[in-house]
């Protein structure tokens, strides 16, 4: 089996075990199953669009590499491939039966990384919009083989700790340890096997940082202890950094963990309405450590209050906390109260008779009014197409997390209302995919245009808010042309259209990647002027050549350029954007 999933790999390259690349094959063979057992659907919706290609690996043809496209606009749970094959000997591979749409096309080689990755370590695809019967060809890949990191996670006595939970970062530029992202599709392997050792694989270029443990302000047990980075330190200061190279293993890179148990301690608080002093039951409760002056983390676990409002934690160490009433997840029957923190100090005992005073989290209400409809059926018609599609979510004013966004139920004629929101700046949003053609243009609030978010307090009802939407669905085709000079390998192009009216910087516009050809498609735009803003950004996460400890390169400023058109309530618009890769002022150099 090792020779059959990695025939294609030149004798010179380390083969990486099968074991720790058992997340990646298992996701193929899924994929495969699912697109087998979708075969007689995906046929109902083929289309007659092709789409070919070459893979190369280290500028060498790529035999055997599963090519796949998935649609772009679908949720993650739900992107399927609708088209995959296998790269030939020559590295060619085709997808026929295509329908028009947007898809992302990746290739499926573990241990390797695209020259997408090296753009964004999180975007491992590109982006091509299908016509009808379209036949594209050249969509290239290029493969380099990944780096390797492995080691052996052990305690002080010398004995191996199974596993144990790996961690890499990359230190900014302000000295900050920054969480590098995972290799993607390989999260089991940040593991430790049965005898204690690692292997990370597939590693993009760039000094880096590993640990394992846990930072979080309480201290249980088993495999979560104190975060320790290599050689075994629990300061990021004296962590060792370690280069990795393409197709090359930093062997070695142990990790000697002080897993003695240290002493902690229990904090109880009562959870109260901040009204009438009764106990509140069911309220979400966290904490978190003090990073400075009234401001804390919550990385600490959250529980739910008891019959009597009271609410425990354990396994604190000793240094100073904030305890809060925050949901930070709202769902249905959860009760939405919300607090200031409380701060408190945990020294050598445990801390009790903290009391948080609750209030019930702000109600929002109001109206929505689509411009330029006036007949009834219709405007009801419409309500019941946006239902489900907008969501209102911010940041807490007081634990500065953001919190899920909350959908906004729309009522046959117009009206809505939300609860359950903390003291926050709200902003409202439609998901495209659900609610396609509408486009939020403005919110009034006390008989004014908000020019940022609205404002809503705990324990405060906010009422009289009018969202006008319009509604249309225009589209705009493009393309991208460039003048003196190209963009640098793995450039990320995308276009934001923003209507010229919408003042408030809250609501955002319509967006769209370019795809590799450099076309893109807006849908479901409504009447109007907009201002169309084309950004191309380069890699954000490379670092070649880098000396040992230096931090990643900032990103650059994107390039950009801008273009205003008139867009009808319906029909199509094309355009063409010229981008100067060289007139514009680059501080980081890319030409």
């Amino acid at each position: 089996m090792n020779e059959l999933v990695y025939q294609t790999l030149p004798p010179s390259w380390p083969l990486l075990p099968l074991r720790q690349c058992w997340a990646a094959v298992l996701w193929m063979l899924v994929c495969a199953a699912m697109v087998g057992a979708q075969a007689s659907s995906t046929a109902d919706q083929a289309g007659t669009a092709a789409v070919s290609g070459r893979v190369t690996l280290g500028g060498k043809p790529a035999a055997d590499v599963i090519v796949a496209l998935t649609p772009a606009d679908a949720g993650e749970g739900n992107r399927l491939p609708v088209a995959r094959a296998a790269t030939d000997e020559e590295g060619r591979y085709r997808l026929t039966g295509v329908a028009a749409g947007r898809y992302r096309a990746q290739t499926m080689a573990p241990g390797y990384v695209s020259d997408e990755q090296k753009s964004d370590w999180y975007i491992s695809w590109r982006t091509i919009n299908v016509g009808a019967g379209e036949q594209i060809e050249n969509l290239d890949f290029k493969l380099t083989p990944g780096g390797v990191m492995a080691g052996k996670v052990t305690d002080m006595s010398g004995r191996s700790l199974v596993a144990a939970r790996l961690q890499l970062f990359r230190r900014s530029a302000n000295g900050r340890m920054d969480t590098a992202p995972m290799t993607p599709n390989e999260s089991l392997m940040y593991e430790t096997n049965d005898r204690g050792e690692y292997r990370l694989f597939g590693l993009m270029e760039g000094q880096y940082f590993v640990a394992v443990g846990t930072n979080s302000p309480a201290f249980s047990f088993g495999n979560n202890f104190p975060q320790t980075y290599h050689p075994g330190t629990r300061s990021d200061k004296e962590a060792k950094p370690i280069a990795v190279t393409p197709g090359n293993e930093s062997k070695d890179i142990d990790i000697r963990v002080n897993t003695e148990r240290p002493k902690t301690y229990a904090v109880t608080a009562r959870v109260v309405d901040a009204q009438t002093n009764q106990p509140l039951t069911g309220v979400e409760v966290s904490y978190g450590a003090a990073r400075e002056a009234g401001r804390y983390t919550v990385a600490g676990p959250s529980a739910n209050s008891d019959t009597r409002g009271l609410v425990r934690f354990e396994g604190l160490l000793p240094g100073r906390y904030g305890v809060v009433a925050s949901v930070r997840s709202p769902a249905a029957g959860t009760p939405a109260y919300f607090s200031e923190y409380v701060p408190f100090e945990v020294t050598d005992g445990a801390v009790e008779g903290l009391e948080l005073r609750a209030s019930p989290g702000a109600t929002l209400s109001g109206i929505i009014v689509i411009e330029g409809v006036t007949d009834a059926a219709m405007t009801t018609s419409l309500f019941a197409q946006l239902n489900g599609g907008l969501t209102v979510s911010g940041f807490s004013d007081v634990t500065s997390i953001g919190y899920a966004p909350m959908p906004v139920p729309i009522n046959r004629d117009g009206s809505f209302r939300v609860n359950g929101l903390p003291s926050s700046t709200v902003n409202f949003r439609v998901e495209a995919q659900r609610a396609p053609g509408f486009l939020l243009v403005r919110i009034e609030a006390d008989g004014q245009a908000m020019t940022e978010g609205l404002k809503v307090t705990a324990g405060q009802p906010r009422q009289g808010v009018k969202l006008v939407f319009a509604y249309g669905t225009a589209v705009v085709r493009g393309q991208m042309q460039l003048v003196n000079g190209v963009l640098p390998a793995g450039a990320r192009t995308s276009v934001n259209a923003r209507r010229t009216d919408v003042t408030n910087r809250s609501l955002s516009g319509r967006f769209a990647d370019v795809d590799a050809r450099g076309n893109f498609v807006l849908e479901g735009l409504a009447a109007g002027e907009y201002e169309l803003t084309l950004s191309s950004y380069g890699p954000r996460f490379a670092t070649p050549n880098a000396p040992p400890g230096a931090p990643p390169p900032q990103p650059a400023p994107p390039l950009t350029a801008k273009q205003k058109i008139t867009v009808p309530a319906a029909g199509e618009v094309s355009v063409t954007m010229t981008l100067d890769v060289t007139a514009q002022t680059n501080p980081a150099g890319r030409q």
